[in-house]
C-alpha cells in the first residue's frame, strides 16, 4: 500500500470508526476527480470542491444491492474530505469510473469484494 492510500484509509478510519471499517470493503477510483467536475456515480452526483481522491465504502458487504454505503471526496493534498451518504454502489454503471479495492476489513467476507477487484 502506498502512503497516499494509507493516509486515505486512515482519513476513513477516522471518518467511520475503526469497528466500522473493520466489516467494510472499500474501493478506490483510478483516477481523481478534479475541482468543479461531477461524476454520477451509484445513486448519488459527487461535484468535487477541489481535486479530490474518490473512495467508495460498502458498509454491508455480503448484502444485495441497495444497502448503507458511502462515498467520500478526499483532497489529494489536504485532509479536507466530503462525505455523501448512499444506497447503490458505482459498479452499475459501465461508463462510470474504474475502482480498485483499497481495503477489506477483517470482518468482510472476501467473496463480497467486487467481482474482478480481489
Amino acid at each position: 500500500m502506498t502512503e497516499p492510500e494509507r493516509r486515505i484509509l486512515e482519513i476513513l478510519r477516522n471518518r467511520l470508526g475503526a469497528e466500522r471499517l473493520d466489516g467494510a470493503i472499500v474501493y478506490l477510483a483510478q483516477e481523481p476527480l478534479r475541482a468543479d467536475a461531477s461524476a454520477e456515480m451509484g445513486d448519488v452526483t459527487l461535484v468535487a470542491p477541489w481535486d479530490s481522491c474518490v473512495a467508495f465504502a460498502d458498509l454491508e458487504p455480503g448484502v444485495n444491492w441497495g444497502h448503507a454505503c458511502r462515498y467520500f471526496l478526499i483532497g489529494e493534498d489536504s485532509e479536507a474530505v466530503c462525505e455523501f451518504a448512499a444506497q447503490m454502489p458505482p459498479f452499475l454503471k459501465p461508463d462510470g469510473p474504474a475502482f480498485r479495492l483499497l481495503h477489506r476489513g477483517p470482518l468482510a467476507p472476501q467473496w463480497a469484494v467486487a467481482a474482478g477487484m480481489e
